[in-house]
C-alpha cells in the first residue's frame, strides 16, 4: 500500500520494470534498500536487504498490533506487494503458517525474484482476486487476516464493501483478528468502520501521520488489563526489532463516528 511519497531521486537505480496489461511494476535498488512501485509516486514496498523481516513502513508496523493480544497459528495476507508483511511474519515467527493472496502473477514473481519472498511449505501464495478468495474460503480457516489491497490509483474499493467485510469476519476463527489498511479522510473509510463495528466485538483505530488509518477488528473483546497490554507491546517490540509501542499508544476504541471515522473514539491505553 502507498505509505511514502518517493523522495526525489533517492531510491537508487531502477533495476527492473514489468508491464502485464495492468499497472507498471518497477523495482529500485540502492546499497541498503530495495523499493517496489506501481509506476506512481508512491512506494508500495521498501525492504532492508540485509534483513527482509524488518518492516520499513509505519503502516505495516502498526498492522502487527494484534500480535500483542495473541500469537496466531495461521495468518492470511490479502495483497502481497513486495512481500513486506509476509517476510516479517515468516522470519520473526517460524511456527506460523502463512497464506498470501495477490491479484497479479507479475507481482508474485517480483516478490520472489527481487524481495526475497521464500518458496517454503509454510507459505502458500494464490494468484487470485482477494474477494474471490474470501468467497471460496472455509469459515474459521485463519486466525489473523491482513487486508492491504492497493494499486497505483489507491485502495481497491472492495476493501470497504459490506460483503467483503462480512467475509473477512466469517473466515476468522473464534478469537481471530482482521487488520485493515485504510486511508483516512474518505467517506468510504467511515462507512467501513461502522460496518465493522456492527460485525465485530471490538474495533480499534490507529491514525498515522502518513494519512493511513489502521483498523483492528476482533471477534472477541480483549479482557486483560491495559497495563498488561503495554508490557506485551514492549515485548513484541523487542522481538520484532523495530518500534511498535508508539502505535500501541495511539490505539483508540471505535464507538461510531462521523464521515471520516474520527468521531466517538476513546483511547485504549
Amino acid at each position: 500500500m502507498p505509505d511514502t511519497l518517493l523522495d526525489g531521486f533517492c531510491l537508487g537505480n531502477k533495476i527492473a520494470e514489468f508491464h502485464d496489461g495492468s499497472d507498471c511494476v518497477e523495482v529500485f535498488d540502492n546499497s541498503y534498500e530495495r523499493y517496489f512501485t506501481f509506476g506512481s509516486v508512491y512506494e508500495q514496498s521498501c525492504q532492508r536487504k540485509d534483513d527482509p523481516g524488518f518492516l520499513m513502513h509505519e503502516h505495516t508496523r502498526a498492522m502487527l498490533l494484534p500480535l500483542m493480544f495473541d500469537l496466531p497459528r495461521r495468518a492470511t495476507v490479502l495483497g502481497l506487494g513486495g512481500g513486506s508483511l509476509v517476510n516479517c511474519l515468516f522470519h520473526r515467527f517460524p511456527d506460523m503458517e502463512l497464506t498470501a493472496v495477490e491479484l497479479r502473477q507479475s507481482v508474485i514473481d517480483v516478490a520472489h525474484d527481487f524481495f526475497q519472498v521464500p518458496t517454503d511449505p509454510r507459505l502458500s501464495i494464490f494468484c487470485e482476486d482477494a474477494g474471490h478468495y474470501l468467497a471460496r474460503s472455509e469459515k474459521r480457516s485463519t486466525d489473523l487476516l491482513f487486508c492491504d489491497i492497493y494499486n497505483a490509483y489507491g485502495m481497491d474499493p472492495q476493501q470497504c464493501r459490506a460483503d467483503f467485510l462480512s467475509r473477512c469476519h466469517d473466515v476468522l476463527d473464534e478469537g481471530g483478528w482482521a487488520v485493515f489498511n485504510f486511508f483516512n479522510y474518505q467517506s468510504e473509510t467511515g462507512n467501513a468502520l461502522r460496518l465493522l463495528d456492527k460485525k465485530f466485538e471490538a474495533v480499534f483505530t490507529c491514525h498515522l501521520f502518513t494519512g493511513n488509518l489502521i483498523v483492528l477488528a476482533s471477534k472477541v473483546r480483549p479482557g486483560q488489563a491495559r497495563a498488561e497490554f503495554k508490557s506485551r507491546a514492549l515485548s513484541l517490540e523487542k522481538h520484532l526489532g523495530f518500534p511498535i509501542l508508539n502505535h500501541f499508544l495511539r490505539l483508540t476504541l471505535f464507538r461510531g463516528g462521523n464521515h471520516n471515522g474520527s468521531g466517538e473514539n476513546s483511547p485504549f491505553y
